[in-house]
């Protein structure tokens, strides 16, 4: 599939990438719903949230603004034409997409690698094949890090995305020489909109790739690019809804800060709650908590997520693998350590498994 994709990438056709979840009968409705836009050298590809049976949100990429992102991330590596990039994943996700234009926009050798996840299956890989760009999702970093795998010293750099990444996290992965790049992307700007190698951070401020604007425009933050899709088609089932790029900028849907050439993420708009009358970011929540769970190696048992209250608005809620071995009184006891007084919680939610995305994050 992977060379088919190359080919066609080079040649002047359309490309339909299909998650393999998606049922035929959506399928085939959803190729016609593409092909009706007559669109020319494009990439249609789903968002990363889509899920057989429910709305679905995808995007008409242009090849020219997915090769203007990956010739301005290759620039900000340095890459050259004697590295090795690792994709694992898929390229109907646009984080496995990109890194195959940015290896044909660098003339780079790129290896496929989409085994079941293990650790230590995955650090052989990387040293077996002189890697020297990947990507991973912050579950997967943690794993490395719990298991005290140091990084090859052949890799480069390592993007860590699709999620929260805590500083807990980061700074263990650090100590084992992880060279750790943290990333903002999003599909409609075909990947990656700001990104730092992890020990130049300061405030948590991301550079914004050079190829993009990013400005404020009233209580909004738009990227003006040419990175930016063509447009973005919606379907329930019934009804098709067609959003056009705006040509003067796409409205940023997450929050952020924003620094001259300089962005902090501050997670979806509606991180901000407010929990029994006072106002708290839940990214920051997530940050303190997970001191706890590293420094105690239990991260993989539970999450804090945030759930809606009728009488408060919002509360915390702790989820929690019934397969952990430790007590709830203990659980209680560290986490709220952590969190600031009018926020302790006074019970845990056990739950068998918790259902994931591609990409890591929680369904909820």
């Amino acid at each position: 599939m992977a060379n088919t994709i190359v080919e066609m990438i080079e040649q002047d056709q359309n490309i339909y990438l299909i998650p393999p979840y998606l049922d035929e009968k959506t399928s085939e409705s959803l190729m016609t719903i593409w092909k009706n836009l007559k669109l020319r050298n494009h990439v249609f590809l789903c968002s990363s949230g889509t899920s057989s049976g429910t709305r679905i949100k995808s995007y008409a990429l242009s090849k020219d603004a997915l090769f203007a992102n990956a010739r301005a991330v290759n620039e900000f590596l340095n890459v050259t034409s004697n590295d090795v990039w690792m994709q694992s994943l898929p390229s109907y996700h646009v984080g496995g997409l990109s890194i195959i234009f940015r290896t044909i926009a660098a003339n780079n050798k790129r290896v496929e690698w989409y085994s079941k996840w293990n650790p230590f299956k995955f650090y052989e890989f990387l040293l077996s094949e002189n890697i020297n760009y990947c990507s991973i999702v912050p579950t997967q970093l943690y794993d490395l890090v719990k298991n005290k795998l140091s990084s090859p010293p052949g890799l480069k750099g390592i993007f860590v995305g699709g999620d929260f990444m805590s500083e807990a996290l980061a700074n263990k992965a650090l100590q084992l020489n992880w060279p750790i790049i943290q990333t903002f992307g999003m599909t409609e700007v075909c990947s990656q909109l700001a990104s730092s190698y992890y020990q130049n951070i300061n405030n948590g401020l991301l550079d914004i790739l050079p190829v993009h604007n990013v400005f404020s425009d009233n209580e909004n933050f738009r990227v003006f690019s040419p990175c930016l899709f063509t447009c973005e088609i919606t379907w329930d089932g019934e009804n098709v809804s067609i959003r056009n790029s705006d040509p003067e900028g796409f409205i940023i849907p997450d929050e952020i800060f924003l620094s001259d050439t300089k962005l902090r993420p501050l997670g979806r708009k509606g991180s901000e709650v407010k929990i029994k009358g006072r106002l708290y970011n839940f990214l920051d929540l997530k940050n303190r908590v997970d001191q706890f769970l590293i420094n105690e190696n239990i991260k993989e048992y539970i999450e804090l997520t945030l759930v809606s209250d009728e009488r408060e608005g919002a509360k915390l809620n702790i989820l929690v693998l019934r397969s952990i071995n430790l007590s709830e009184c203990d659980i209680l006891k560290g986490i709220n350590n952590y969190l600031p007084k009018p926020l302790q919680l006074k019970k845990v939610e056990y739950i068998d498994k918790f259902n994931r995305t591609a990409l890591g994050k929680i369904k909820l």
